[in-house]
């Protein structure tokens, strides 16, 4: 597992890390509106994307991987997201402009027929994930994202706008597909027969319910606020959601990516699942919680400077996606550990429970404007963990104070951040404020170095491979 753990660390590092340097680049040369104008298409083509995939290549991950299935499920997402592209194509629009989303109904029209490219490669990717070739995809996706990063950034310098970041997409998404067929194997049977296909279909639309319920979740905040407040509005909110974003991408998408297939190998073993529970949750606990806490301290004095200064109105948003942040490993693995640990329905169960509240606190929340809508989105992680617990507890025995044991060398860590950086904000008040600044961030982020360096030297003892 330290294997992949390190090349879907580079895959979502390197990608990232890129994604944010781009994203800096792109936020001091595109309006909010511009911004805001292509995060409410992305967020219609996300759930868009959940429902042409619907779940059925899990089915090779953790059911029954053979040769009919695999052409199976690849030519029926393909027909499905084909479909789909037609109609937002021709129906989009017309709602968008109802709305007054005039500029996101001309970039929708040219971004929906991303959904049979990216269809083009889901079934590849799964063998790529079940095989725990990690090295490949990681490649793959660096060199998808620095190129469509780089036609994006000069296409911003030319003025083109908001279709810098179509550019930039479109580009991405063409690359990687044609990377991957490139590299996979295997090629789907133009015999096309789905004889057979309703177990895949029985099996897949458990998953395919959660996952919509999951982006629908994610996704529904943007298309409350730009169809509310304005693409303006949507511009300042996302910015702050995508810099929170990238982070948890940079963070948690690493052992996410990797512990299904490991957790998938140690089915029928609950003992040994949870214990790979457990320590996963240490782990991204460890990491994240500590980071979560120096961003929110210092985000007031990152996100001017990094981004520009027409993006503060930006820094309370992504203070509040930080306290979600704190509470995401509570959740992040419960997914994983359900697909293999319980039945197909316990994945619908779980995700309809959690993102039905996530939904309606939510919808709620948009009734007191951005506000609102933040703290519903705070919230979300005491809904995610609530609404877990009891699964955790059926399906692998999971006790409670497993959490605080897990969770003890987070929340130290935060602690003694929280400390050194409120003894160095009391003893430098008389300095400058880029000394005092400067001091605290020295401090907290020396609490957060050396805490790092604790946590790698565990993940090097204890071998989370099965």
């Amino acid at each position: 597992m330290l294997n992949g753990v390190k090349w879907a660390a580079l895959r979502a590092w390197g990608v990232r890390a890129t994604s944010l340097l781009v994203f800096l680049i792109l936020a001091r040369l595109l309006s909010s509106a511009e911004i805001g104008a292509v995060a409410m298409v992305s967020a219609i083509l996300a759930i868009l994307m959940a429902l042409s995939e619907l779940g059925l290549a899990d089915y090779l991950l953790y059911a029954d991987d053979n040769e009919k299935s695999r052409s199976q499920i690849f030519w029926f997402q393909q027909i499905v997201a084909t479909a789909l592209a037609i109609a937002t194509f021709i129906l989009a629009p017309i709602i968008l402009n109802r709305l007054g989303q005039h500029d996101s109904a001309n970039v929708i029209r040219v971004m929906c027929w991303s959904l049979p490219l990216l269809s083009l490669s889901v079934v590849q990717d799964t063998l790529f994930r079940k095989q725990l070739d990690f090295k490949s995809i990681a490649q793959r996706s660096l060199i998808s994202s620095v190129s469509g990063g780089a036609l994006g950034v000069i296409a911003a310098y030319c003025g083109l706008g908001l279709w810098s970041i179509v550019i930039k997409y479109l580009t991405e998404v063409t690359l990687l597909t044609f990377l991957v067929w490139r590299a996979a194997a295997w090629r789907p049977s133009w015999r096309i027969g789905f004889g057979g296909f309703g177990v895949v279909v029985r099996y897949g639309r458990n998953v395919a319910g959660a996952r919509m319920l999951d982006v629908l979740a994610a996704n529904l905040d943007e298309l409350i606020v730009g169809g509310a407040m304005g693409q303006k509005e949507l511009g300042i909110y996302s910015v702050g959601k995508r810099i929170y974003q990238i982070c948890t991408e940079m963070m948690t998408t690493v052992t996410a990516q990797v512990a299904g297939p490991v957790f998938a190998r140690s089915q029928g073993d609950i003992a040994q699942l949870r214990a790979l529970y457990v320590r996963a949750m240490q782990m991204s606990a460890w990491l994240v919680m500590p980071f979560y806490t120096l961003l929110f301290l210092f985000c007031p004095l990152v996100v001017p400077w990094v981004f520009g200064s027409q993006w503060q109105p930006s820094v309370w948003v992504l203070q509040f996606f930080c306290i979600a942040g704190l509470l995401a490993p509570l959740s992040q693995f419960n997914w994983s550990i359900f697909m293999a640990a319980a039945p197909p329905r316990v994945s619908l169960l779980y995700s309809f429970t959690r993102n039905l509240f996530s939904i309606l606190a939510l919808l709620l929340g948009g009734f007191f404007g951005m506000s609102g809508i933040l703290i519903a989105q705070a919230g979300r992680g005491v809904i995610m963990f609530a609404a877990g617990r009891g699964f955790l507890a059926r399906y692998i025995s999971l006790e409670l104070k497993s959490y605080f044991s897990a969770l003890l060398p987070a929340m130290l860590t935060v602690a003694l951040i929280i400390l050194s950086v409120s003894i160095a904000r009391v003893g430098a008040h008389a300095l400058p404020a880029w000394a005092s600044w400067s001091l605290q961030l020295a401090l907290g982020g020396g609490v957060l170095l050396v805490s790092c360096v604790f946590l790698f030297r565990r993940i090097r003892k204890q071998v989370l491979a099965v």
